[in-house]
């Protein structure tokens, strides 16, 4: 998505945003199919994104956030549905975040709480990782992260993989209501 400024003239940092929001929306429609050719665009969407974020900063531009921030968190989302593990974690973290930049208890927690399911996809080597940003996203935002059922069932996932009891994910368990399901084993 191109868009001219009014004077005809060279492109200005709105127009900028406006490109920068219709990749990152094009990046979204990715991950309905996450086969190989969908990720390759789905990154190409990102990396323009990321781009155009890279030259107008952390904005706010018709009511929704556009930024690095936004992009390294929509790269941790997209990351989580095509599921590349810690990949999407370690690209999406390359450059420091600034959560604070986006503005909105919601966002950060769902921001931490697609950090702990990416982690969380390596199985069992970064459980610890994915633990601390889960307890983060029940912190930040309870109420939004006790109900989601993706966020539940993380917990139980880690739970059943555990090895031995953390206090960590024993008070997520508890925060969640909800308890330990089945026999430890590495492989549950």
């Amino acid at each position: 998505m191109h868009v001219c400024s009014a004077s005809g003239g060279g492109s200005s940092a709105a127009d900028e945003l406006l490109d920068g929001l219709g990749d990152r929306r094009g990046a979204l429609a990715e991950p309905a199919s996450p086969r190989q050719r969908r990720a390759d665009d789905a990154h190409a969407h990102l990396d323009e994104a990321a781009h155009v974020a890279g030259k107008v900063g952390e904005r706010n531009g018709m009511r929704q956030h556009f930024g690095p921030t936004n992009v390294a968190a929509w790269r941790v989302s997209i990351g989580v549905e095509l599921s590349e593990g810690a990949k999407a974690y370690e690209d999406a973290t390359a450059v420091p975040i600034g959560i604070e930049a986006l503005g909105s208890r919601e966002r950060s927690s769902s921001l931490h709480l697609d950090f702990a399911r990416v982690l969380a996809q390596e199985g069992g080597p970064r459980d610890g990782d994915s633990i601390r940003h889960l307890d983060t996203a029940d912190r930040i935002a309870p109420q939004r992260i006790r109900s989601d059922p993706m966020a539940r069932d993380l917990v139980l996932t880690l739970d059943r993989r555990a090895k031995h009891r953390v206090w960590e994910l024993n008070s997520l368990r508890n925060r969640f209501g909800i308890g330990g399901q089945g026999p430890r084993s590495v492989d549950n």
